[in-house]
């Protein structure tokens, strides 16, 4: 999973879609190779939304969230920050701000992730009409990650 995570931050979306269709396919019963196949459903509709396939990317996504227990943070952490770059593309930028607020407010504790969608936040509150909670973002990614690819990322 975690190969895949890096293929896709290298722009290698087809070796991470095979890597994640392999781990969400695996036949384990385990609960930890369960929650390694939830995650890999998630890379897999990153890897759509990467070709551009926003709409089939929010679908799976959504049907996830329907799918799975909300009590696992850091896979609800990864579905709303995947939800959330679904709708930017889609222009949906209200619906993006609300995903990755709920990152941000209820699935805090996977700082990778929680810094993605601060990161964002960043970005969409102006369009929002709230500067100052952009400001504020601003703030707490560059106190609590100031080391994560997403505090110095422009």
């Amino acid at each position: 999973y975690r190969l895949g995570e890096v293929e896709l931050s290298q722009g290698k979306t087809a070796d991470a879609k095979n890597r994640f269709q392999q781990l969400a396919g695996a036949t384990s019963v385990s609960p930890e190779m369960g929650r390694l196949k939830s995650l890999a459903e998630v890379g897999l509709a990153v890897c759509e939304q990467s070709a551009g396939n926003n709409q089939q990317a929010l679908d799976k996504l959504d049907s996830l969230v329907q799918q799975y227990d909300s009590t696992d943070q850091s896979l609800f952490a990864r579905i709303n920050n995947a939800r959330g770059a679904c709708q930017q593309a889609l222009g949906q930028t209200n619906q993006a701000l609300l995903s990755y607020l709920q990152t941000d407010l209820l699935f805090f504790t996977d700082a990778e992730a929680h810094a993605e969608a601060l990161y964002h936040l960043i970005k969409l509150w102006p369009q929002a009409g709230q500067p100052a909670r952009a400001a504020e973002a601003k703030e707490r990614l560059s106190k609590q990650y100031a080391s994560s690819v997403w505090a110095n990322k422009e």
